[in-house]
């Protein structure tokens, strides 16, 4: 398992990954042409849910697709008694950097949020959303003493302020910087990412990366910050800050209820060449996904054990995960589209194009319709 103390070691890791197995993808020198893959992921729950079936594959052992544990970092990936890929994971710091690593063709999965894809592909980057992971889970979080209850009250302190309120988020094409920006802006809350704007009600400030999100209130580096669970929850079970409001309380009432975040993405290349691995990969997505809503006592342990998550602050997560493409789900993401295209985010091959061409660019569904639930 990566912990977070070792993602100054990202970088060597990568290039090394890139000597050895040349871009990521398939390698000539893997027996029977078993590609040896590259996986993205993080250390905060919305991705870090993986943790059950990397660091507790017994959890998944009698099922058709499991893993094997090489070593901390290095798996096989097996369906039905054979090894379809060789995996090798390694932590980002944010969907940005995941955005990154697809575009310099440096990883061939990805755990990230959906709007970190879309910038990818508007970057450039061939790369597919191949399955959700989660919804909900994001929160805005005050100092602990805040008198700040709900969103009406939010909105008067934001607009009542001598100078602009400091927000922090953790990854600058994140959702949960997506959607606050998206909301405040539609509220009529002035925006800026420019320090010398007095003008404004709201400075966003990049964090540059989620483990500087519980330490940002108390050096107050920002007044507030917007992160994924488990950090708002750690915050409230740490004593470190107050949820002012979860996603779900976000203006318009009933908008943000059970919405979208994180995705489970691939290469097309990938897709193209390795469709046993992409498929695998997605069962074994399914039943992390599964096993995660279904046993929230043995995902907190297992968290516990390999993040140092409170277990407390795991339970108390208003997150949901699964694998199950739907209508809504297709209409909340057309809601990220559309914020990012508002915010100017598109400047690439997404600038200009409407949200049908969007998804047949971003979005592939051939594999989580043939799951097993």
């Amino acid at each position: 398992m990566l912990t977070e103390k070792k993602v100054p070691l990202l970088l060597l890791s990568l290039l090394v990954i890139v000597g050895l197995a040349g871009c990521g993808g398939g390698s000539s020198k893997a027996p029977e042409n078993v590609p040896e893959l590259v996986v993205a992921w993080g250390s905060e729950l919305h991705t870090g849910v993986m943790n059950l079936v990397v660091n507790r594959a017994d959890l998944f052992a009698d099922k058709p697709v499991h893993l094997n544990i090489i070593d901390a970092e290095n798996y096989d990936l097996i369906q039905d008694g054979k090894v379809v890929a060789h995996l090798k994971f390694v932590l980002s710091k944010g969907g940005s950097e995941v955005a990154t690593m697809f575009a310099q063709n440096v990883v061939d999965f990805g755990f990230s949020s959906n709007t970190s894809i879309f910038s990818a592909v508007d970057a450039g980057a061939k790369v597919k959303i191949i399955s959700p992971l989660q919804s909900d889970g994001i929160a805005l979080v005050f100092p602990p003493d805040t008198i700040i209850k709900d969103w009406d009250s939010l909105k008067r302190y934001l607009q009542s302020s001598k100078e602009p309120v400091k927000i922090g988020y953790h990854s600058p094409v994140s959702a949960p910087r997506i959607a606050l920006e998206y909301v405040l802006t539609q509220q009529g809350i002035k925006i800026t990412q420019d320090p010398g704007d007095a003008s404004a009600n709201v400075l966003l400030v990049d964090l540059k990366g989620s483990k500087n999100l519980l330490p940002s209130l108390n050096s107050k580096v920002v007044d507030a910050w917007v992160g994924p669970s488990h950090y708002p929850e750690a915050a409230e079970v740490e004593g470190l800050g107050k949820i002012v409001l979860n996603l779900k309380d976000f203006p318009e009432a009933g908008q943000w209820e059970d919405f979208p975040c994180c995705v489970f993405s691939a290469r097309q290349e990938i897709i193209d060449n390795y469709p046993k691995a992409c498929q695998a990969m997605t069962q074994l997505v399914t039943y992390c996904a599964n096993k995660a809503t279904e046993d929230r006592n043995t995902l907190a342990e297992v968290i516990f054990d390999t993040i140092g998550i409170p277990q407390q602050a795991v339970k108390n997560a208003r997150i949901n995960f699964t694998t199950r493409i739907t209508d809504k789900w297709y209409s909340d993401l057309g809601v990220y589209f559309a914020a990012m295209t508002s915010m100017g985010q598109f400047n690439g091959d997404l600038k200009d194009v409407n949200y049908d061409q969007a998804k047949k660019m971003s979005i592939d569904q051939q594999f989580v319709e043939k799951v097993q639930r």
